[in-house]
């Protein structure tokens, strides 16, 4: 009589009283039910969020790679540009020495015989208009 003398004053006062171990039992089975599945909830979501940053992750190794195999192309052009200047300085610095000599050749009357050897060489015989000696005549 005790125990429902105490309730009942409990339940004026707005407070509620748990009245037996069934009782606590199965709210204490409620309450762990509601917190595994707020467990496995935020399993869920955890789960979720890091299949997205894998996704994301993925995502910028890919742009990493494709950035990298551009860097390297264009490092590749570069030499191979560089390489292809030179050769062509190379080339027009071997056609000046050749046209120098070949122009200084050309320019230089000293420097080349007036007829060459195997050059044949014509006169003219006798003076002037017609009537001279020699054979020939015009």
């Amino acid at each position: 009589a005790g125990d429902t003398l105490t309730a009942g004053v409990l339940r004026r006062v707005g407070l509620s009283v748990v009245s037996g171990n069934d009782e606590f039992e199965q709210q204490s089975r409620q309450q762990a039910h509601a917190a595994d599945s707020q467990l496995q909830e935020l399993r869920r979501h955890a789960q979720a969020q890091a299949a997205k940053c894998l996704g994301q992750l993925d995502v910028v190794a890919k742009e990493a790679r494709a950035e990298e195999e551009r860097r390297l192309v264009s490092e590749r052009v570069a030499r191979e540009l560089e390489a292809f200047r030179a050769e062509q300085q190379r080339k027009e610095a071997r056609e000046s020495e050749r046209l120098s000599h070949l122009y200084r050749a050309l320019l230089e009357p000293s420097s080349r015989p007036l007829v060459e050897p195997n050059a044949v060489a014509f006169e003219i015989q006798g003076g002037g208009g017609g009537g001279g000696t020699g054979g020939g005549g015009c």
